[in-house]
């Protein structure tokens, strides 16, 4: 059997649910998150990344077509390292066929000239910097000279024009250099976004958690401090983003298409799926998802003016 470019692959493989068009959308998810490649370059003893064996890039286009089918709009490729897929730039090419504004985040480690052409294909950059020196990033990172890499994409994108954000965690092993970064922030004429992030005890962070575990109390101090030293241009383009904030504000899928479902803080470092796209009716796993519309609207609703303009 023939499978559609667009459409629910559940229904297409048997039984049809006429409610599986749109689904995604009905609820208010319009941004999904796919760690689309589980490995990586770097080696952060905090990574979140989940894990599992990577689709190829013909069930890749099957999955991006079941979520344009189920109503997503913004499609935001994570990882690992999206760079380290060699079909990156197709499946850039084919979301944006389906009219979804894309989002592609990497740690800059590959060359800049290399890493550029794929990136430009995209509608935004996301990349990661956890400090404001080299030494103090490189250190978090796990990698040398990758502060540098960051820094020269950087500069790349804003000379070509190309919109980015910037995110970065907020742990115990960084928490007091963060607000030093504001001035660097401040000179970066094509960021829209600086995304500060609560380290979250998941996967990899689990098992070292003891080391990077920042309370809320503390998160909020550093936030509070870096709210204070940046500058009236730089503020609004601030966004903070709590361990509790996370839940229930995403669509969030596996290397292999599993959808997570978060209504809770882990555990034991790791969260459920609530099914597959590959597996599972669209309209299923919309009403399986733990998923909080307003918080995904007040989270994203002015981002997406923003980053369409």
């Amino acid at each position: 059997m023939s499978l559609p470019e667009q459409g629910c692959l559940a229904c297409a493989s048997g039984s049809e649910n006429e409610s599986c068009l749109g689904s995604f959308a009905r609820i208010g998810v319009v941004r999904a998150h796919w760690d689309c490649w589980d490995r990586c370059n770097l080696s952060c003893a905090f990574c979140f990344r989940s894990r599992s064996d990577p689709i190829d890039t013909n069930k890749a286009r099957l999955l991006l077509g079941a979520l344009a089918y189920s109503g997503v709009t913004h499609m935001v490729f994570t990882g690992g390292d999206p760079s380290l897929r060699k079909d990156l730039s197709q499946l850039i090419t084919y979301a944006k066929s389906f009219g979804m504004f894309v989002e592609v985040l990497t740690n800059a480690h590959h060359r800049p000239d290399e890493l550029a052409a794929v990136l430009s294909e995209a509608d935004l950059v996301g990349v990661s910097l956890d400090g404001a020196t080299a030494d103090i990033h490189d250190q978090f990172r796990n990698k040398k000279d990758n502060f540098k890499r960051v820094n020269r994409l950087l500069d790349l994108l804003d000379s070509q024009g190309k919109p980015y954000i910037v995110r970065t965690i907020i742990s115990a092993e960084n928490a007091a250099s963060i607000p030093a970064m504001a001035d660097a922030m401040h000179s970066r004429k094509m960021l829209t976004r600086w995304g500060i992030q609560q380290f979250s005890p998941v996967e990899e962070g689990y098992v070292n958690r003891d080391r990077y575990a920042i309370s809320d109390v503390e998160y909020r101090s550093v936030v509070s401090v870096l709210m204070n030293s940046a500058s009236q241009e730089l503020k609004p383009k601030i966004s903070t983003l709590s361990v509790d904030d996370r839940i229930g504000l995403y669509l969030l899928l596996n290397p292999a298409g599993a959808v997570f479902g978060r209504d809770h803080s882990t555990e034991d470092g790791t969260f459920p799926t609530v099914g597959s796209v590959f597996t599972d009716h669209l309209f299923d796993l919309s009403e399986a998802l733990s998923f909080d519309r307003g918080k995904h609207e007040l989270r994203y609703a002015n981002w997406f003016k923003q980053d369409s303009r």
